[in-house]
This record gives structure tokens, sequence and C-alpha cells, in this order.
């Protein structure tokens, strides 16, 4: 149990810093900042960040007392899941200039959905090769996190402060 706790603390931690790094894309579409503005961008990306990585965190603890193999495909689901919606909100903020919302994407599957938006098979290609994508990376990262658990034991207090 603890060692999946720790595994789970592990995992959280590098996600959260892939979810900064997707956030920190969010200012390419609007225009790179300049003076204090710069750090206001970095702190608002890592901040979100560790919100949902705290969020991931708490489901993976909450999930830590099913067997081993599942908590790991759960770890892998929930990951990947949030990092898709972060991609997917990205492509879309790109686009459109507005986050994904309620409207939009009752636009998007509700009736008419697919006259408003019109979309090639390429497309959805894409999606999936950068969903399979995600969850290659995912599964690395957790296995990365496995396999380094006797060495970052002293950074744990460290990450836990920040």
């Amino acid at each position: 149990m603890k060692d999946k706790i720790l595994i789970s603390l592990r995992f959280s931690i590098a996600v959260t810093l892939l979810w900064a790094i997707i956030f920190l894309m969010f200012i390419n579409t609007i225009g790179f900042p300049e003076g204090l503005a710069v750090m206001y961008s970095f702190a608002y990306a890592l901040g979100h960040a560790c919100e949902f990585g705290l969020a991931l965190f708490i489901v993976l603890l909450l999930i830590s007392i099913l067997p081993k193999k599942l908590h790991t495909i759960a770890a892998i689901i929930f990951s990947s899941a949030g990092t898709a919606f972060f991609m997917a909100d990205l492509i879309i903020f790109k686009q459109f200039r507005l986050h994904l919302n309620g409207g939009l994407l009752t636009m998007f599957f509700g009736e008419g959905g697919e006259e408003i938006f019109v979309l090639p098979v390429s497309t959805y290609l894409q999606a999936f090769g950068g969903l399979a994508l995600i969850i290659i990376v995912m599964i690395g990262l957790f296995f990365l996190s496995y396999l380094f658990r006797k060495r970052l034991k002293k950074v744990y207090f460290f990450a836990y402060i920040i």
C-alpha cells in the first residue's frame, strides 16, 4: 500500500510537470508576454498544473486500495484522460480562441453537429494517433516513477513542500 502511494506521488508530480508544459503552450496562442507578465505566466501555468496534479493524486490515493495491476491501469487511464482533455482544449483554443465549454460541446455533439463541424478523416486519424501517443507517454512516465522509487526517497519531502 505504501509503495503504491509513493508511486502515485511520483507519477502525479511527473504528470503535473507535463501539464505545466502544456499550459505554457497557451501563451504562444496569444503572444509571448513581456516584463513581469512572463513571471506571472510561468506561475500561472505551474499553479494550475499543480491544482490538477493534486486532484490526480487524490484520485490515485482513493484507488490505491485496488490491486496493483488495476491501480496501474486506472492511473494511466486517468492521467491520459486529463492530458487528452488539456491537449484538446489547447487545440480548440488555438483554433477558435475559446476554451472547451458546454456550448461548444453541445454544438459539436448535439443535433446538427456534423453540419457545423465538418472534419476530414485525417483529423480523426490524427486524434486517435495523438491519444495513442499520450497513452504511451503516460505508461512510460508511470514505469519511470516505479523504477526510480529507491533513488528519489529524499526528494519526497521537498516535492511535498512545493
